[in-house]
């Protein structure tokens, strides 16, 4: 779980990475004391299947050199995006993500980010987004 202006939180798996968010509506401004956390996809967009995204996240500590992505539908594992993505730099990570012209359409897909060192490091998007 993550707490709007400052305020900090445990994660929703409790592994004592306390995570705060100093503006919700800005990602620039996410602060993360310890752990991984999704800011794009976050809830609440609607990406094209057959395009490409950008999937974006924070993190700090150490969460390793790389990470796992995973696309949950109705919080079920729907596919892995990358089993080893690059964790990014100076607590910023993007993949570039072309969405498969034949996925599912639906309103109930979230993004499942995990550090494939530690798995203490996980977070997944706070809401749900539609692939159209």
């Amino acid at each position: 779980m993550i707490a709007a202006n400052g305020e900090t939180l445990k994660d929703a798996a409790d592994n004592n990475a306390d995570l705060a968010l100093n503006n919700v509506g800005d990602t620039s401004n996410i602060f993360i004391s310890k752990g991984i956390a999704v800011t794009v996809p976050n809830g609440g967009e609607a990406w094209e299947a057959g395009s490409t995204q950008t999937i974006e996240w924070k993190y700090s500590g150490n969460p390793g050199s790389h990470v796992k992505i995973e696309l949950l539908k109705n919080n079920i594992v729907n596919r892995v995006i990358t089993s080893a993505a690059p964790i990014g730099s100076n607590g910023n990570g993007t993949y570039k993500w072309t969405i498969s012209s034949n996925q599912a359409v639906g309103s109930d897909y979230k993004i499942w980010i995990t550090s494939i060192d530690n798995n203490a490091y996980t977070d997944t998007s706070d809401g749900v987004f539609g692939i159209t």
